[in-house]
């Protein structure tokens, strides 16, 4: 392989690397606002705990316990299945894990670029360099099972990204597909 085709490989691996870093990097998003509504309902139980000691204490809340004791039950119930659904499905180890899967995709992308760009003294050896640790980074994204719908988002943030048009003809306007879709397309999920 002579150094143009390393260069030409290293474009794509490049777009490919922006791709999954997106969609690691909305897998983070999405589990942050959900361990924040976690963590808010966990302050919700004690507030609500400490209205209906307050009941006893003041006259004028005193009415109004019954509504109480009625949103603690419910706020209790939520905050228990919303813990149980966090421990189960380990929001805390994904959301590290997808900042960090992020983080090394963005990275490695931008050292393909600099390959790309020629920017290096040894094409051959940086490339097989590079290569390997990209088979690694993969190895370990394959096991978190990304979606077809979240593989269409990587692709078209990637296509966005470095202007390219999809093998459908058309440019993405945005990360996510528009809701009604004037053609349907399998790998960019259609504009």
């Amino acid at each position: 392989m002579d150094d143009g085709e390393r260069r030409g490989l290293a474009w794509d691996k490049a777009f490919h690397a922006f791709g999954t870093g997106e969609v690691f990097a909305k897998r983070a998003r999405n589990l942050r606002r959900l361990t924040r509504v976690r963590d808010f309902l966990g302050i919700g139980v004690p507030i609500c705990v400490a209205y209906l000691l307050g009941t006893e204490i003041w006259e004028v809340l005193r009415p109004y316990r019954a509504v109480g004791i009625g949103v603690l039950g419910v706020a209790a119930l939520v905050q228990a299945l919303v813990v149980v659904w966090s421990l189960l499905s380990r929001w805390d180890d994904d959301c590290a894990y997808s900042i960090r899967a992020s983080r090394d995709s963005f990275m490695i992308k931008d050292e393909w670029v600099k390959l790309g760009n020629g920017d290096t003294n040894s094409m051959a050896a940086e490339f097989s360099i590079l290569d390997k640790r990209q088979t690694i980074l993969d190895s370990h994204d394959n096991e978190k099972g990304i979606t077809s719908g979240e593989k269409q988002m990587g692709m078209r943030a990637a296509l966005i990204e470095f202007q390219r048009k999809c093998v459908c003809g058309m440019n993405p306007e945005s990360i996510n597909p528009p809701f009604v879709r004037k053609h349907k397309c399998g790998i960019c999920g259609g504009n």
